[in-house]
């Protein structure tokens, strides 16, 4: 398998308590997207075997039995979640991960896989910060059942509105994962495909577009207005 197409895909809610706990989480992404494509019924692989030839990785015995039962155990369980929104990783930055310690770089990673599950597969994007926020806690959602979902303080902190903290971060995503943003959007416009001439564009044609689509709805009600003025200016001059 090329490099470039080894990435661990794994569901939002893996990202709960990161901050606190890097190293746990990571072995749970690892676990759960191992598990996913070796062992669930989507496996994409024949055995463990046949993962580690493909991906040039060696995983120890003892590992390879902790994947199966957690790696099964964290499938099942996010399985049940009605909402489950998708991010990934590459499997070069997962093994940086595993080493680092420092919490700016851990934060400018939850940003990233953060914008990675509200994009999607879309060339560009618009987010709110509560948001992008709720999306690096682990959240599908700022709120569940009602209850707004808890931002970790170091979240809050890193991620405030405006400050040179954040600045830093988005600063570092552009400079290392193809991140561009529009800074005086409402809310956080951006892209992670798109050069930032080009997310201009599409920000600016769709703008366009839809004031184009209102002024035809105006041209079309003032159409009809005419056209049943007229009508009832023909009954009062040839009333029946």
């Amino acid at each position: 398998m090329e490099i470039r197409n080894k990435f661990l895909n794994f569901p939002i809610q893996l990202l709960q308590g990161f901050l606190n706990q890097p190293k746990r989480c990571l072995r749970n992404i690892i676990d759960y997207a191992v598990y996913q494509m070796v062992y669930s019924e989507d496996a994409i692989f024949e055995n463990i075997d046949d993962f580690m030839e493909s991906w040039e990785v060696k995983i120890p015995t003892i590992r390879i039995q902790e994947i199966k039962s957690n790696g099964k155990y964290l499938f099942e369980r996010i399985s049940e979640m009605t909402s489950s929104p998708w991010t990934g990783i590459h499997i070069s930055t997962y093994f940086s991960l595993k080493e680092e310690e420092d919490e700016f770089r851990f934060v400018c990673f939850l940003a990233f896989t953060a914008f990675k599950s509200i994009i999607q597969k879309r060339s560009w994007a618009k987010v709110s910060n509560d948001l992008l926020l709720a999306r690096m806690a682990g959240y599908p959602s700022q709120e569940s059942n009602g209850i707004k979902n808890p931002i970790p303080e170091k979240i809050q902190y890193w991620m405030k509105p405006k400050s040179s903290r954040r600045k830093k971060i988005f600063e570092y995503l552009e400079k290392y994962n193809r991140f561009v943003y529009l800074p005086k959007s409402r809310g956080i416009t951006f892209s992670l495909t798109l050069s930032f001439e080009n997310l201009a564009y599409r920000v600016e044609e769709k703008k366009a577009l839809k004031d184009i689509k209102a002024r035809l709805r105006v041209k079309e009600k003032e159409r009809i207005l005419q056209k049943v003025k007229g009508h009832f200016d023909q009954l009062r001059k040839n009333p029946p």
